[in-house]
């Protein structure tokens, strides 16, 4: 120490570092033995004080009472550090919270089916039974955040067990769509990777070491979860700096859809781009070489068939006065989707062409908002796409696919 003392000495390292931690329970005497309290699962006590007046070395201190997570059960102990006793005490009011609310927590559960499409994209990363259990961890912590003091009395436990009960299935809801987006773009992202050309592969280090960064067999409980919801958007980022880079070869992707296909286990890219044939066989060939990819094609408008989806957002006013404007909305197809005092929303599908024409109709009738989706495409010629991926799917039923009998066959069996 500063007094050139010798704290502590010995062979084992982890040991001596044991042994000169800072101190983070106050040591034991006859006011913290009074304090606290062991193996607990309840809120079965009184109020607990914030401090209490300790004396060591004939020098008094005050020591912070706090809850501590224990796993198991929770204990009260006496922390030397306020910081410390306010970490500690939030912990063990979660565990308190999971042992009261199992039965709610239990009946959530069931909405954990719905993380069956994010458990494939992430298969290579975290197990799908630690990915439920994680969730589970997950979604009291994401709860308490609104909560700004945590309770220190019985009555204001109770009053917190309410409260969570009231939110748990909307911050569900929440948790689960993060995690669909987020394992979604993970899943964009390394698709992406694979279709870099050598040169473009000097920067794939940098985008795999952001995208493990965000990514992680423990992402979900060791992300803050004020952070978390915003994951999806910082992957989002990450894919368009690596479209960046085909644009940077000059390849604009004009639209990028991917899907489930009828085949489970077998997803569906959809890329539009506006390049010549030879700049397109190259991209094809490219992305046929990586190993998960069945087959690669490019097609022109004429051999498939395809569709987009666009949205009109309308003032209700221009609606119910103008004749013109709801004749013109039958004439293009287009049905509400949702109706407020102020504005009506529409939808219609079409190609590019029928939704920009709509779009430019209804401009000068107060259109406040257009948007469009991505497109969505089947080959005319992919009559025996399913048979042949059925066939596949009983011979080698494994998630991971070791062979692929497709590569090199002319038929049209996967579009990209």
């Amino acid at each position: 120490n500063q007094k050139n003392e010798i704290l502590s000495q010995g062979r084992d390292l982890n040991l001596l570092k044991d042994s000169v931690k800072p101190q983070v329970h106050v040591k034991k005497n006859d006011k913290t033995n009074a304090i606290e309290r062991f193996n607990l699962k309840r809120w079965d006590f009184d109020e607990m004080p914030h401090t209490i007046e300790l004396n060591a070395h004939q020098k008094d201190y005050k020591g912070f009472v706090a809850l501590s997570d224990d796993d198991e059960s929770v204990s009260i102990r006496v922390f030397v550090s306020e910081e410390e006793a306010m970490q500690s005490h939030r912990q063990g009011v979660l565990r308190l919270l999971s042992f009261e609310l199992k039965p709610q927590l239990k009946q959530l559960e069931k909405d954990l089916n719905k993380l069956k499409e994010a458990q494939l994209f992430l298969r290579d990363m975290i197990d799908a039974e630690e990915l439920k259990g994680d969730v589970i961890e997950m979604i009291l912590d994401t709860a308490l955040n609104s909560e700004e003091v945590m309770p220190k009395t019985s009555s204001d436990f109770i009053t917190l067990i309410k409260r969570i009960k009231n939110v748990l299935p909307q911050t569900m809801k929440a948790l689960l769509d993060a995690i669909h987006l987020s394992a979604k773009h993970y899943h964009q992202i390394k698709q992406l990777l694979k279709t870099l050309s050598p040169i473009q592969k000097r920067s794939e280090s940098i985008f795999v070491s952001r995208m493990n960064f965000l990514i992680h067999n423990e992402f979900i409980i060791s992300t803050p979860s004020e952070i978390f919801s915003h994951l999806p958007r910082y992957l989002k980022a990450l894919i368009i700096r690596i479209a960046i880079i085909f644009s940077r070869r000059k390849i604009n992707v004009e639209s990028l859809n991917t899907s489930p296909s009828e085949i489970a286990g077998i997803h569906r890219f959809t890329i539009v781009v506006m390049e010549s044939q030879d700049i397109v066989l190259k991209v094809v060939r490219q992305i046929e070489k990586q190993v998960e990819v069945l087959k690669a094609y490019y097609n022109t408008n004429d051999e498939i068939v395809w569709q987009e989806l666009a949205l009109y957002k309308v003032l209700s006013e221009e609606i119910t006065e103008k004749v013109k404007v709801e004749r013109l909305l039958r004439e293009y197809g287009a049905r509400a989707v949702a109706i407020r005092k102020d504005f009506i929303v529409f939808e219609t599908t079409g190609h590019r062409e029928e939704t920009n024409k709509l779009m430019k109709a209804l401009e000068p009738f107060g259109l406040v908002e257009f948007v469009r989706s991505a497109r969505v495409a089947i080959i005319k010629e992919s009559s025996g796409f399913h048979e042949k991926l059925k066939d596949f799917e009983k011979r080698e039923p494994s998630e991971d696919v070791i062979e692929n009998e497709y590569l090199g066959k002319r038929e049209a069996v996967f579009t990209m």
